[in-house]
């Protein structure tokens, strides 16, 4: 007979339950640093596409004296017009200069389409009319001008507060209904439903911020001073001066 040393022994019951309680907690532990890893990858992706997107606009521009699409006439290539309120157009303008629809897809926006391939009208095309603003993670700058470096041209559409008003700097008055940011506007910041609290967005130079709320207001209320200095008009020679409106590509 074998020594009694040499005998196998299985886990006891408690020896077991201990083993499980110390991977659940390890788990516990590791699973919202993993989430974190796997967010912050996310929104290094956001500030590439947003990037991309604010260069494509801005490469328009520098074939159009300067301005951007939502303000030149469609005869020169724009979206000038009662039409300008599709925010879909307004990428669609500047898709020459993109590879691809899906740049515009933010990857931590679970809401919004990310199966669209191209640019075309069909079924799986960004111009389709069952894409479009659904094919959208972003928010435009309508007022936004590439001459006044402070003024935002586009971010993250999950954007809190603001006012309903009318930017008629895209279109004859009175112009199209558009989300105001003003300096009266306390109630501006972000949503949980992207990012948690935290937002990208890009200024007229092509540069991209990721914020807070306050770093937020803060940078809406300096584009909103700054437009209404009359350091810029409309192009088309309106009295009234541009003010501080964004365009979302859809209805929360």
């Amino acid at each position: 007979m074998k020594p009694d040393s040499l005998h196998r022994r299985g886990f006891t019951l408690i020896e077991l339950l201990v083993v499980i309680a110390i991977i659940a907690l390890l788990a516990a532990l590791l699973l919202p640093a993993l989430s974190r890893a796997k967010e912050q990858a996310k929104r290094a992706k956001c500030v590439s596409n947003i990037k991309q997107v604010a260069l494509s606009i801005k490469l328009f521009a520098q074939e159009a004296d300067g301005f951007y699409p939502w303000h030149v006439l469609p005869s020169e290539g724009g979206t000038y017009g009662p039409l300008a309120g599709e925010s879909w157009r307004h990428f669609y303008a500047a898709s020459n200069e993109l590879d691809s629809p899906k740049v515009l897809v933010c990857p931590s926006d679970s809401d919004t389409k990310s199966t669209v391939i191209d640019w075309s009208y069909r079924p799986d095309g960004f111009a389709h009319a069952f894409n479009r603003g659904n094919a959208v993670s972003y928010f435009l700058g309508m007022d936004g001008f590439e001459i006044l470096h402070p003024t935002m041209i586009l971010g993250d559409r999950n954007i809190l507060g603001g006012s309903v008003g009318n930017c008629a700097s895209v279109a004859d008055p009175p112009g199209i209904t558009a989300t105001l940011l003003g300096t009266n506007n306390l109630n501006i910041g972000w949503s949980r439903r992207t990012h948690g609290r935290i937002g990208v967005f890009a200024y007229s130079d092509g540069s991209a911020q990721v914020t807070r709320d306050r770093q937020l207001r803060e940078a809406v209320w300096e584009a909103h001073r700054l437009l209404l200095s009359g350091e810029v008009r409309t192009r088309f020679g309106r009295p009234r001066l541009p003010s501080n409106h964004i365009l979302l590509p859809r209805n929360p």
